[in-house]
């Protein structure tokens, strides 16, 4: 088949798959499932949608989000990542909707089919086996699991194809042509990088260089050819995602989940029964990630019994995979905690199933080959009754399951039956094929439609679809819509916990709790605070709960009303809630020592709305008496730039209800002045007697250095894949007289 008719085909796969999510019949219309996929993912594109509209392409801070957090250092929000650039000039003018939002997941599925087909063609010399790995890719039990509701997953994986088409290539593609490759293979690993999933991004560069390295002893290359390929792939991946990679290292160190999760938290992942999910989806567990379909499970478990040649190793990734993917049940992963760089930093171990279906398709692909190239009538005998056994085991499975009458196992029992006609298709193919005489593609063709048949059946059954109506939108109870307010407009916050649950930045209400897996560890460590003296210093006006308030606050209720998971609360209003900026003139200090500082916070002797609590000290003597002339006037207070006029007849601190973050920076009529951490992660600035203007603005100088060094490298990548061709910039990196090995037999 010519490339371009296969790739439209594909598209036309992916279109078909989702059918029920791109019809205009709005009686069959689907969506995604709410969850991480609307509150996590789509919240947060939908704010820099609305930034990206505004004129504020790469937003560096979100106000509305764990009392204001760094947008752009958060890396699952992929700020940097161009296809989102493509959907946001495209779609959300008028804000995007979860609709819009869903194109862009769609638009992977088919890119990663295609990008799996682009490399299988070249790996097998064969676009028979590309197409029928594209497909078993994209639409794999892993690939329309948890990826479609956490799409950072998904996005990621669809490039991991592209970088392995680069590194296989660069090793045994024409000398000429290896560094241009190994460019292309760079920028498509940098692009799983700013995809937004960092343990998707560590798993895709760790099978590259194991690729690289085999691929290289395979073509019997020196150290040095294998060296500085591998140093380039990473070294210029890096650089090029260095916008993101250095203000999210950033951010990770001073995370909540960086000093609190320990290796019994990480550690968790698959239980052995549920590799059975190869043959038995939907039994152990929502999702299936090791479904490959029938047709590709046996072909895939045959590639793996029968691995020969650079076979053999994803026969090992998958071995090696599976028993990563146990976690804490193999003490394998305890060595790959202690001993492999950034193995300790994710959790949830049975995403290593990505690595195991990769491994999986390209053994099926393998077999395939062999089939559809003719085999000898002994061996022909020896499958055609190994398919025939396969297919009565699932039958007589199915039977004893059945007469055990358990209402429970029906499930077990379709299932069962259901991979025995499978099988008992897949023989009639192999028997059948044996003696059409036709082209490879039309021997294929009715075992694509197969699985085709098989995958689109299980995943388009998914519990990622519920049907697009009110039922299922993000939920949002009706009691905030008055307290959505604009990102310039921000006046005090709203403990969200019980009502809002996470849906602050799509309701657009401030609020002090938030939701991804990354906050600030200081804004975290104020939950230990008793709750009124936590709402207290982050300047909360409203509160949602389903408990009593505390006694001693002025407070009225509102309303009450249900929250996502059906619990009720009470949403409340404090009379007097903290200004968001507000003047003290006493203070106590607690040098660089947090929990001092929470001790100190939390004595109810101590009035925080009189007293600061710092950890550095003041540069400057404060009366304690506050004096007359005591006034803050003309907040603004924008998402990285707030202003105010301040006004005060002796020496001050002003406190500010706003996390402190490097990149922050505080001026008063012009001058720059040193910001002080005040309790525990918040922002005060020193002032004299007068009237003055405050400024506080934002600006991370580690994004503009990963900006600047992105911007060299693209400028770099752009130069050697518009000048290598010509002046034979990989010829120069290789030794005089060094072949380079054509194919991988």
């Amino acid at each position: 088949m010519k490339q371009g008719l296969v790739i439209l085909s594909l598209v036309a796969l992916c279109g078909l798959f989702f059918w029920r999510v791109l019809t205009p019949h709005a009686p069959d219309r689907l969506t995604f499932a709410e969850g991480d996929f609307t509150q996590h993912f789509y919240s947060f594109v939908r704010y820099h949608a609305l930034r990206w509209h505004s004129g504020t392409p790469f937003p560096q801070w979100n106000p509305y989000n764990h009392a204001g957090d760094p947008f752009l250092a958060n890396v699952q929000f992929a700020v940097f990542y161009p296809p989102r650039w493509l959907t946001l000039t495209l779609l959300g003018a008028d804000g995007l909707t979860q609709d819009e939002f869903q194109l862009e997941v769609i638009a992977h599925y088919a890119l990663a089919s295609i990008t799996m087909f682009a490399f299988l063609r070249v790996v097998t010399s064969s676009s028979t086996s590309g197409v029928i790995g594209g497909v078993l890719y994209a639409y794999s039990g892993f690939m329309v699991g948890y990826p479609m509701l956490q799409p950072s997953i998904l996005s990621a994986m669809a490039w991991l194809p592209l970088v392995l088409l680069g590194v296989h290539q660069s090793v045994h593609g024409a000398p000429s042509q290896a560094l241009r490759w190994l460019v292309l293979g760079s920028i498509s690993l940098a692009l799983a990088v700013l995809a937004g999933h960092p343990q998707t991004a560590v798993q895709i560069g760790y099978l590259s260089a194991i690729y690289l390295a085999f691929s290289a002893y395979r073509a019997r290359l020196s150290l040095w050819q294998a060296a500085w390929r591998l140093l380039l792939l990473g070294g210029l991946a890096l650089a090029l995602s260095a916008a993101q990679v250095l203000p999210t290292l950033e951010f990770i160190r001073t995370s909540y989940r960086a000093t609190v999760e320990n290796y019994a938290e990480k550690s968790l992942g698959f239980g052995i029964q549920q590799w059975l999910q190869v043959f038995l989806p939907g039994q152990f567990g929502i999702w299936s990630p090791l479904y490959l379909g029938v047709v590709g499970g046996v072909l895939g478990l045959v590639g793996l019994a029968t691995a020969r040649g650079a076979a053999r190793l994803w026969l090992v990734l998958v071995v090696l995979g599976l028993w990563l993917s146990l976690g804490a049940g193999s003490f394998l992963y305890d060595a790959a905690y202690l001993g492999l760089p950034l193995a300790s930093w994710f959790r949830q171990q049975e995403r290593i199933a990505n690595v195991v279906v990769f491994g999986l398709i390209m053994l099926a692909c393998e077999a395939l080959d062999r089939i559809l190239r003719g085999q000898t009538d002994a061996e022909a005998n020896a499958w055609q009754r190994g398919l025939w056994a396969f297919s009565a085991a699932g039958l007589g499975l199915a039977l004893l399951t059945h007469s055990l009458r358990s209402s429970e196992d029906d499930a077990l029992v379709q299932t069962l039956l259901t991979t025995a006609a499978h099988g008992a298709v897949l023989a009639l193919w192999y028997a059948w094929q044996r003696s059409y005489g036709g082209t490879t593609w039309q021997k294929a063709l009715p075992l694509l439609g197969l699985i085709v048949l098989d995958l689109f059946t299980f995943g388009t059954r998914s519990p990622n679809f519920v049907p697009n109506d009110s039922r299922h939108a993000p939920h949002i109870p009706g009691i905030f819509a008055p307290l959505a307010t604009p990102i310039e407009d921000i006046r005090w916050r709203v403990d969200g916990a019980s009502g809002l649950r996470g849906y602050a930045v799509l309701a657009q209400v401030p609020d002090i709790y938030g939701t991804g897996p990354i906050s600030l560890e200081s804004i975290a460590s104020l939950r230990t605070l008793p709750v009124d003296r936590m709402w207290e210093v982050l300047s909360v006006r409203y509160v949602s709960t389903s408990d009593t308030m505390p006694q001693g606050l002025a407070f009225r209720e509102l309303a009450q009303d249900v929250n996502d998971v059906g619990e009720v609360f009470r949403l409340y209003e404090l009379l007097d809630p903290r200004p968001l900026a507000h003047l003290v003139y006493d203070a106590r200090t607690a040098l660089d020592n947090p929990l001092f500082a929470r001790q100190i916070m939390s004595d109810p002797r101590v009035n925080l709305r009189e007293m600061a609590v710092t950890l550095a000290p003041i540069p400057l003597d404060l009366p304690v008496t506050p004096p007359e002339l005591r006034e803050v006037t003309a907040l603004e207070t924008g998402p990285e730039r707030w202003s105010m006029r301040v006004a005060t007849g002796a020496n001050a601190l002003l406190t500010v209800s706003l996390p402190y973050y490097n990149g922050w920076r505080a001026s008063i009529d012009g001058q720059d002045v040193p910001i002080i951490p005040t309790y525990v992660g918040l922002i005060s600035v020193p002032l004299r007697p007068g009237e003055h203007d405050v400024v506080l603005e934002f600006s991370s100088p580690t994004a503009q250095l990963g900006v600047t060094i992105s911007g060299l490298a693209l400028a770099l990548s752009v130069g050697v894949l518009a000048l290598g061709k010509r002046f034979g910039l990989g010829q120069t990196l290789l030794r005089p007289g060094e072949e380079v090995v054509q194919n991988m037999g």
